[in-house]
Parts: structure tokens; sequence; C-alpha cells
């Protein structure tokens, strides 16, 4: 009863809030789409919540005078968009490839729409937080079920999205624990402390959710974020000692379920048995096959499970790689393309990083950090899932375009928005610059004046 009365305010301020201000219809929208109130209440209603979020956002976007700026990942969704649609027109099985382009399409123009409106850095800030708190509830939750049983989560998903499978959730999740660390860190609004404990808290359980969901691909993709972390942001040498102190005591710590999930898979076991080493190699062999037979167009969005019967694979099956899939469906220039957009973003996160370094911002610093590790912690952990158009990780890469569109921002937009005449500014899209004063700062990276 308690999460259905939350839900319903929820829904009531969300509405009001986001006609207000269009950085909240982008939060109220994303929200909705991943984190599914709905679900977590466990109701089931018949109510349009997506298309009352999808009217507040295009109402608040486009009615309301705000700023907006398009920017370069802006123009990767749209050509993702309309390359998706060409390959549908050209596949096997056109129809159903269509139905399945219209929907890709009302995933990524929203997305579009949001990377365009987040001009300032409070609501750039806001979106991260939204992002960060519509994985970590559900993967805080998954977490504390594995502390009480001490058993394996393989049930673990948001329900009806595109995390309802356990593998997809566990990319979800260790993307989304850069972006918790953020806002536990440079938080400053309305009850900074209880916040910042908190968000603190799920990352944590966020992390023993990995543990115990026994998902390789998260383990993977958890330890190769880590690395990244520490070699890209300075002091790799004393972080490395650090990190190999820790997974050498962490080792002693995991449970023995998780360590034989990481050496092999049980094929005898029937909820495994497709997901065995031997048939995943014969349906990533098939889909290269496919992909050589078809490497300019593919063959259309989600057809890859109806085609691959026709490579000699009895079942239809999916290749366990986003790579793979992405050029066996739309061919090798998307498969490119989206290589070139992942190398554009971590490479102009990292020139980012070191300007705000350089000029003692420690919030812009970690929030190019934070953005640059949930990219690396996706790639890594999805080589091993079958959502490649993840709404996810391009609505990261939506906030990360508009936070690289304007190399002027600084400093904590939470900040701000609690500083004087922020909140009349913020209504007509505007937040005021902080006024400039001396700063120091802890090994938090907290902003204090000088």
């Amino acid at each position: 009863m308690l999460r259905m009365i939350a839900v319903l305010i929820f829904y009531a301020s969300g509405t009001v809030l986001g006609l207000m201000l269009p950085a909240m219809a982008c939060c109220f929208y994303i929200v909705n789409d991943i984190f599914r109130p709905l679900d977590f209440a466990r109701r089931v209603l018949d109510f349009p919540s997506v298309h009352l979020v999808t009217v507040v956002l295009v109402f608040s976007v486009f009615l309301r005078r705000t700023p907006k700026r398009w920017n370069t990942i802006s123009t990767a969704l749209l050509v993702i968009t309309l390359w998706i649609f060409v390959c549908g027109m050209f596949s096997p099985l056109r129809e159903f490839a269509m139905d399945e382009a219209w929907k890709y399409a009302k995933i990524l123009l929203p997305l579009l729409l949001i990377g365009c409106v987040l001009t300032t850095r409070w609501s750039q800030d806001v979106f991260v937080a939204a992002l960060a708190y519509s994985v970590g509830l559900w993967s805080a939750q998954a977490g504390l079920h594995g502390l009480l049983s001490g058993e394996p989560q393989t049930g673990m998903s948001i329900p009806r999205g595109q995390m309802t499978e356990r593998n997809d959730f566990m990319v979800g999740c260790v993307t989304a624990i850069p972006l918790m660390l953020y806002v536990a860190t440079h938080y400053m609004g309305l009850l900074r402390l209880p916040v910042r404990l908190g968000t603190k808290l799920l990352a944590g359980l966020s992390v023993v959710a990995i543990v115990f969901s026994g998902s390789r691909g998260a383990v993977v993709g958890f330890g190769v974020m880590t690395l990244y972390y520490v070699f890209r942001t300075g002091r790799a040498s004393r972080r490395l000692v650090g990190v190999s102190a820790l997974l050498l005591l962490v080792t002693f710590l995991l449970p023995e379920f998780l360590i034989e999930r990481m050496e092999t898979i049980d094929a005898n076991v029937a909820e495994q048995s497709e997901a065995s080493a031997q048939l995943r190699l014969e349906a990533m062999a098939a889909g290269v096959r496919m992909a050589v037979d078809n490497p300019v167009l593919g063959v259309g969005s989600s057809c890859f499970v109806f085609v691959v019967p026709r490579y000699g694979i009895e079942a239809q099956r999916e290749p366990h790689s986003i790579w793979i899939k992405a050029a066996a469906e739309y061919g090798f220039p998307m498969l490119l393309f989206f290589l070139l957009v992942l190398g554009y973003l971590l490479r102009r996160l990292g020139h980012r990083r070191i300007m705000a370094k350089e000029a003692g911002d420690r919030a812009t610093e970690n929030l190019a950090i934070a953005l640059a590790c949930s990219m690396v912690g996706f790639a890594a952990s999805a080589s091993f899932t079958n959502t490649f158009l993840s709404e996810y990780f391009w609505a990261i890469a939506a906030v990360a375009g508009a936070f690289l569109a304007d190399p002027e921002s600084m400093g904590s937009g939470w900040a701000r928005s609690w500083s004087a005449g922020a909140g009349a500014g913020a209504a007509r899209g505007v937040v005021p610059a902080a006024p400039p004063v001396a700063v120091t700062t802890t090994g938090l990276g907290e902003r204090h004046p000088g």
C-alpha cells in the first residue's frame, strides 16, 4: 500500500513539475520508462503511464520557451533511427522488422529531445540522479534479498522493460553504479547528508546484487570498469595496489556459487542449458556468418532469432553478444558507427576531465569520470547480452552529449540550483552561474568556500 501511495504521488507531482520544468519532464519520462513505478509497487493497473509521460515531455519541450541545443549525440541518435528503418525496409522479414524499427524509434527519439533540452548543469545533474535511482532502487532491493537469503538471485530483473532478463538487468546495474557514486559525492540539495548516505548504501547493495546474480558478464564488466577508472584517473600505480589488495580480500569472501559460475556452466541444468558455452559459440559463429552474408544492411531489427536456423542452429537462439547482433541485424556500418560514437564520447569526456582537473573543479571532473566509467561498464558487460539498442546506455549518451556541448559549464549544478534566484531561473530553463569563489576540495570532491 505504501508503495502504491508513493507511486500515485510520483505521477501527480511528476506531471505538475514536468509541465513547469523541462528538466523535470525529462526525469519524469526516463524514470517511468526504466524504473517502471507501477511494477515496483507490485500493482497491475490499466493506466496509460507511457502516454502521460510522453505528452508531458513533448509539451514541456516544444511549448515552453526554454533553451535547446543540438549536439553530436542528437545527430547520432537521428542517424541510428533512420538506419534501423532502412535496414527494416530491405529485411527478409520486412513487416516484422519495420514494426520493431518503430518500437526502437519510440525509444531513441525521446532521448534525442532530452539531450537537446539538458542545456544547464543543474538539469544534467538532476537527470543523472534520475538514471542512477531508476536502476539503483531495483538493484539494491535484489542485493538485500541476496544478503538475507545467502543464495543466488537468478530471478532479479525490472519487469516489462528492457531489463526483464537477469543479464540485461545486471548490465544496467553495473552502468548505474558510477552515476550513484557521483550523486552520493556531489549532491548539495535538501537533506544532503541522508541523501548522500542513502545513495552510497544503494551503490554498495548494487555491488552485492552483482555478486548474488551469478552473472559472469556483470562481474567482468564491473572489473573492466574498475580497471578503466584506475588507469584513466591518474595515480594508477597507487590505486592499482589498493584495488589489487581489495580484490584479493573479496576473492576469499566470494560465495562458492559465484566462483563455480565463473568457472563453468552445468549444461545439464535445464534453465542454463541454452546458455552453455558450446551453444553460445555455435550461435555466435552463425551470427558472424549472417553478418558476412548481409554486410551492409543486416537482416533487420530483432530478426536474428528467425534467420539463425538457416545457418544450422536448430532452435531460435540469440548470439549473446551485442557486437555480433549489431553486425548481423544492422550491418557492419552500424557496428562501426556505434564504436565511433563510443570512442568519441570517451575521448571527449577524457579531455573534459583533464580541463576540469586543471581548473580545480572536482564536480565536473567526477561527472566526466562517472559518465565514461558507465559507458565502459556497459560496453564490457553488455558484450555477453543481446540488447544492442539499450535505452539506458543511450540515455547516458544523451546527457553526456549535452554535458560536452557546453564546455563553459563548471562546478556543481546541485550547488547552483539551491542558490538564491535559482528557482526562478530553473523555471525558465536557465540556472544562474555560481559567483566566483575560491574553493578547496576534500578527498570526496566536495566544494567549500575558501
